[in-house]
């Protein structure tokens, strides 16, 4: 993650974290993958909590490079997850509904409803003129996880208003190996 756009990356976590980035942060990173976002904290912040959440059967639970005392991981709906979710200031989910099926969106928010969460998607809109899209295929060997989901800003916004959720649009980075714009939103508690 922090290979691409890194500079504007970390001017745009700098700005959605506002007055709570700083030491002390307590981060839940909901799908941490290879742990970017811990990467990002690590050399940014001298004491915060890192709390990984991932999917069942992923690699990367056991990361070495996550090896802290900081660190705290464990898998998506484990008993830990509601700890997690209790404990963290904010909560990251990046690059994670560009991957799953636009009904787990909702199933997936509904766990977070009393906490700051930023989240990124691919909009629809911002695809190139002749952008093929392709068609859904596995990533990973994941059950129901697909290489690309695009969203409608209308989706979002709906789903903001049917939940009396408030979500605004915050920023976006370019990821040049898919030709594509990541758009960042956040939710407020």
């Amino acid at each position: 993650m922090l290979n691409i756009n890194k500079k504007k990356k970390i001017s745009i976590y700098k700005q959605l974290l506002g007055d709570k980035f700083k030491d002390g942060l307590k981060v839940l990173d909901y799908g941490y993958g290879s742990g970017d976002f811990f990467k990002f904290l690590k050399d940014e912040l001298s004491d915060f909590e890192y709390y990984g959440l991932e999917c069942e059967g992923s690699l990367n639970i056991n990361n070495k490079g996550l090896d802290f005392n900081n660190v705290h991981l464990a898998f998506v709906d484990s008993e830990q997850e509601k700890e997690f979710i209790e404990s963290a200031d904010v909560i990251i989910l990046n690059s994670i509904f560009t991957h799953l099926k636009c009904q787990d969106f909702e199933k997936i928010m509904k766990k977070f409803e009393n906490k700051d969460v930023f989240f990124s998607v691919f909009l629809i809109e911002d695809l190139p003129v002749g952008y093929q899209i392709p068609p859904e295929t596995l990533l990973y060997g994941l059950p129901n996880c697909y290489r690309f989901v695009f969203y409608t800003s209308d989706f979002i916004f709906e789903y903001s208003k049917n939940n009396n959720v408030k979500i605004k649009h915050v920023g976006s980075y370019y990821v040049p190996h898919v030709n594509l714009w990541q758009n960042i939103f956040k939710k407020d508690k």
